[in-house]
């Protein structure tokens, strides 16, 4: 059975950079293990593969390998996939807010940001698809059963 860690790799390989760096940013600062992808001093570009280095280290050991996984499992899950997959008013709502605060603030950046939406909302859709599909086909919990007993 092939490795979870590179099932998981091949998935965050997929994704645009930026939810590369999206999802690098938050599991380096919040996710103990993962201490050492430095997201203050490393150039952004360069934080997935430091994250993809830190994550491969969890492959000398089955059970360390499907731990990272579980961890990285219920953390995506929660910081993203379930706040950017397919809910439409979701994103409308984040839409609003960026056009309201870019009136008030009369702020470029945010109209900017306001305009991105539909696109970005796009690309999230996208990404939580893969991911469901990766969980269903490659981490379930039945998955990573099969693959500590082989």
């Amino acid at each position: 059975m092939e490795s979870p860690i590179e099932q998981f790799i091949e998935w965050y390989k997929s994704l645009p950079i930026s939810h590369r760096q999206d999802i690098v940013t938050l599991i380096s600062y919040s996710c103990p293990g993962f201490e050492n992808v430095d997201i203050i001093s490393t150039d952004i570009e360069e934080l997935p593969d430091s994250f993809i280095k830190t994550v491969q280290t969890y492959q000398n050991s089955k059970f360390k390998e499907v731990g990272v996984i579980l961890a990285l499992r219920s953390i995506i899950q929660l910081m993203f996939i379930d706040k950017r997959s397919e809910d439409i008013d979701r994103w409308n709502d984040v839409e609003g807010m960026l056009g309201s605060l870019a009136k008030t603030n009369e702020s470029e950046t945010f109209k900017k940001l306001e305009r991105e939406v539909p696109f970005n909302a796009k690309e999230w859709i996208v990404s939580c698809d893969k991911w469901n599909t990766l969980i269903t086909n490659n981490i379930s919990d039945q998955k990573l059963n099969l693959f500590l007993n082989t």
